[in-house]
C-alpha cells in the first residue's frame, strides 16, 4: 500500500513539473503581443452621425504619438496622450460627406470610417420643414412659450 503512495506523489510531482515548464512556452509566443492599433469616435459613438465638421476620436494600442490622416492628407490635430496610455485627437475641418481616418503607428494601422453632416442637419431624418409652423394648439396642448 505504501508503495502506490509512492508512485501517486511522483505522478503528481511530474505533472507540476510539465505545467511550469510549459509556461514560459505559452506566454512568448507571437499571438499574446499586446493590444492592436484601434481608433475609434469619442464624439458620437456612431462614426456615421458626425455633424459639425469635427469629430474626437480616441488612438490605443500604441506607445508611440501616431500620425492621422483624413483620406490621405496630414491633419492638423495635435495628438495628446492620455493617463491610461491611449491618444486624443480632434480632428476639425471635415467637409459634409464620407471621410476615412487612418491612424499610423510603426508598421500597423487602423481606420475610422466618418460621415459628417452639416450643423444645421438633417443628420438622421429627412429635410427640415420650411416654414416650420408650430401647431401645438391644435391638438389641444398648450402654447409653446
Amino acid at each position: 500500500m505504501r508503495r502506490s503512495v509512492g508512485i501517486l506523489a511522483v505522478a503528481t510531482l511530474s505533472t507540476v513539473v510539465l505545467v511550469v515548464s510549459a509556461a514560459p512556452t505559452f506566454a512568448a509566443t507571437a499571438d499574446h503581443r499586446g493590444a492592436q492599433l484601434a481608433i475609434t469616435s469619442v464624439s458620437n459613438p456612431k462614426p456615421s452621425l458626425i455633424s459639425g465638421g469635427n469629430v474626437l476620436v480616441r488612438v490605443t494600442g500604441s506607445s508611440r504619438i501616431p500620425k492621422l490622416t483624413v483620406d490621405g492628407r496630414t491633419t492638423g490635430a495635435t495628438v495628446h496622450s492620455q493617463p491610461d496610455g491611449s491618444w486624443l485627437a480632434l480632428i476639425g475641418g471635415l467637409r459634409n460627406g464620407v471621410h476615412h481616418i487612418d491612424a499610423k503607428s510603426g508598421h500597423e494601422s487602423a481606420d475610422l470610417r466618418v460621415t459628417n453632416h452639416a450643423i444645421t442637419g438633417p443628420v438622421f431624418s429627412g429635410a427640415q420643414q420650411l416654414p416650420f409652423i408650430c401647431e401645438t394648439q391644435a391638438y389641444g396642448l398648450p402654447a409653446a412659450t
